[in-house]
Parts: structure tokens; sequence; C-alpha cells
């Protein structure tokens, strides 16, 4: 299972996931990826489309033990880093099933993503730190 998080930007700083249908089940959007891609270039990233947007992977995974066999067998990429992306999309060609949780609502015909705080490069770090910060929120935990 994967979260994502649907953009209407360039989504190449991200990776980003095709599925087969959208189905809403009392509010929650969730599909069975078809296909995902890394940080794709603008050409490739038109055929991720979804309603419009882009399914960007939020980072947040939830897998059943199967997918270290992937991992074992997923080859290093750029900077010899082994990109859990390569992995399932292995387990993909290899018949898995992996569903996405898409982190938003259906509006018509249109996805509207959830609030989210992107924190993958130091600046949007910095910008959620600051909007923490300004919601007090450890007052909550007192």
């Amino acid at each position: 299972m994967i979260l994502v998080h649907p953009i209407y930007t360039n989504p190449s700083r991200f990776g980003v996931v095709r599925i087969k249908k959208i189905t809403n089940l009392n509010e929650a959007l969730y599909g069975e990826v078809n296909g995902l891609v890394e940080k794709p270039d603008p050409k490739i990233a038109e055929t991720y489309q979804t309603n419009g947007c882009y399914l960007t992977i939020a980072g947040y995974y939830v897998f059943n033990s199967r997918i270290f066999k992937y991992i074992e067998r997923t080859k290093s990429g750029v900077n010899n880093k082994v990109q859990i992306t390569d992995s399932i999309s292995l387990a993909l060609k290899e018949g898995e099933k992996v569903y996405a949780i898409i982190h938003g609502k259906k509006l018509g015909n249109k996805i509207i993503p959830y609030q989210y705080w992107d924190v993958g490069i130091p600046e949007d770090y910095k910008k959620a730190n600051k909007k923490l910060s300004e919601l007090e929120i450890g007052k909550y935990f007192i």
C-alpha cells in the first residue's frame, strides 16, 4: 500500500503512480497501481496523469514481508542507491498487487488534495516547521 498525494504542478521531484480505476469507499479514494515512475521527465509524467492531476508518492508505505525479496533483487541506481520505487515496480512486473490510497477527496471529476507538507528538500522542511510553530501545536501535548 502506498499513500499518494494529488498535485497539479510539475511532478518531476517525486515518484508518481498510475492507477487502474479510482474507487471511492466511504470518502476514501484508492485504486490498484498499474505503474509508477521515480522523478519523471515532463513527457513521461503526462502519461501518469489521473483526472488531470499527478498522484505523487508521499513516502508512506505498508508492505508485507515479500517486499524484501524484491529489494534484494533491485539494482542500485544514481549515487549507488536502491530506490524503493524500483523494488515496487519489480513486484508489479511479477504480479504482486499494489494499491494506492489517495490523500484527497473527489469533487465532481476532480481530486482535491488534503493538506500535506512535503519535507523532501530543506526549503520545504523549513516551511513545514514554520507552519507547525505558528499552530502552537505544543499546547496540545501538555
